[in-house]
């Protein structure tokens, strides 16, 4: 057990040490692999988490929007009930739902614009529905735009020289029973339909959904069958939600500099001094209950709570980066083997004879070449961009390992040359 651990925890430090690997078996290397993995992994989400506070400290505009909204003399008054927020503006209770948009309002940015960032607050419910425009763009690159109804009348032929887009609007869209009565006749129409609108209104007649969850599904079967997949605009709802406007409008490939508050979530986009862009998502489950403290430490404690509520999720979300990456990453060390077994065929070198040696001595290698590129990619995720972070650690780990398999090639060689002169000089003596 003792020579074990010798082999597999100082390996990485003494080629001979290393060498030992060839008389062993290949699931040395597999564990030495399954490690690389978490580490990799573990990697990949600290490099993601980290740097946050400090991009936010160095980040002055957009510090200086969120002291402004939450600390100053016209700061709004925001207290937490069981995860979600209630903001005040002015003389106004927190009965009623909030909306502050500085892109939108000359008034609104007088008094929570600064240095180039703005402030979105809309606390209405995070199912509130939006209304929108729906279009289709020609293909050919000449932007011809056309209505969707447009689209449908013409020729299925022409159709393919068409995309489908969704411009989604500042409005709420509130379902009526006109607006339902109108949906399901269209849907009466939709052989396809019929099972899924029946079960609908069974739904209803037997009282195991209300009036408003009715409207809802009826209007999102509707949704469903009169326009193609909205994949590209929602990720979980079947219809337009008037939250995503804020996402499509500001964040979504613009990069704008704001900072937008939801009843149970906030976005924020900035840019630090150094460059770098950041985005980022938070929720309010880790913030006690009652209001925000209006003082400048305050402010950023509710920006790092939000910030902080989403790090387990964000981990989970590299670990499955990290499965997806599997054959990738486990190719990796046998590439460094065939090139290592190269060379030393090459070189004459018998000191790890066969494929299979070079490969579970290489392995031997991959752990700690995994930690330090983990290490590597840590530091510097706090002087790149965030979309760098995922491939960070991988282009790390294979330049650590390549450099430690050029290092033992080398002093392969070395060894090489001072048998033979060796050799030489017992032959002239």
């Amino acid at each position: 057990m003792k020579k074990w651990l010798k082999f597999f925890g100082l390996g990485f430090f003494n080629d001979n040490i290393a060498k030992d690997g060839a008389n062993r078996g290949l699931w040395n290397f597999l564990i030495s692999l399954i490690l690389a993995f978490i580490l990799l992994g573990c990697s990949m989400s600290l490099g993601d988490s980290l740097p946050f506070k400090t991009h936010y400290k160095n980040s002055q505009g957009f510090k200086s929007v969120v002291r402004n909204a939450i600390a100053s003399e016209n700061a709004l008054d925001i207290t937490v009930e069981n995860g979600k927020i209630k903001v005040a503006k002015g003389d106004n209770d927190f009965s009623k739902s909030v909306k502050v948009d500085t892109f939108k309002s000359q008034a609104d940015s007088d008094i929570y614009s600064k240095n180039g960032y703005g402030l979105v607050v809309d606390t209405r419910p995070s199912n509130s529905l939006a209304n929108y425009y729906a279009y289709c763009v020609a293909i050919d690159g000449s932007q011809t735009e056309i209505s969707y109804e447009e689209y449908l009348s013409l020729a299925p032929s022409a159709k393919y020289n068409f995309e489908f887009r969704l411009k989604y609007l500042c409005e709420e869209k509130v379902l009526t029973d006109l607006d339902t009565e109108s949906y399901k006749t269209y849907l009466l129409g939709i052989e396809s339909a019929k099972a899924s609108l029946d079960k609908i209104n069974g739904a209803f007649g037997s009282g195991e959904i209300d009036v408003n969850e009715y409207r809802l599904q009826i209007y999102s079967l509707y949704f469903e069958n009169y326009y193609p997949s909205i994949s590209n605009y929602e990720s979980v709802s079947k219809v337009p939600l008037l939250r995503n406007y804020y996402y499509h409008e500001y964040i979504n490939g613009k990069n704008a500099k704001v900072l937008i508050l939801f009843d149970d979530s906030l976005i924020g986009s900035f840019e630090t001094e150094r460059g770098i862009n950041v985005a980022f998502y938070g929720l309010y489950n880790g913030l006690s209950d009652g209001n925000i403290e209006k003082t400048e430490s305050g402010a950023d404690a509710f920006i790092f709570s939000a910030y902080s509520s989403l790090i387990d999720m964000s981990g989970y979300i590299y670990f499955m980066n990290i499965l997806r990456l599997i054959p990738f990453i486990a190719i990796m060390p046998i590439v460094v083997a065939l090139i290592v077994n190269s060379i030393l065929n090459l070189k004459g070198i018998k000191t790890l004879p066969t494929f299979s040696s070079v490969l579970k001595t290489v392995g031997s290698f991959t752990h700690y070449s995994a930690l330090f590129a983990g290490i590597i990619s840590v530091i510097l995720a706090f002087f790149v961009q965030k979309n760098l972070i995922t491939m960070l650690p991988i282009v790390a780990f294979f330049v650590v390992l390549m450099v430690r398999a050029v290092i033992l090639i080398i002093r392969e060689i070395v060894a090489l040359n001072k048998s033979e002169e060796a050799q030489e000089m017992e032959k002239e003596n």
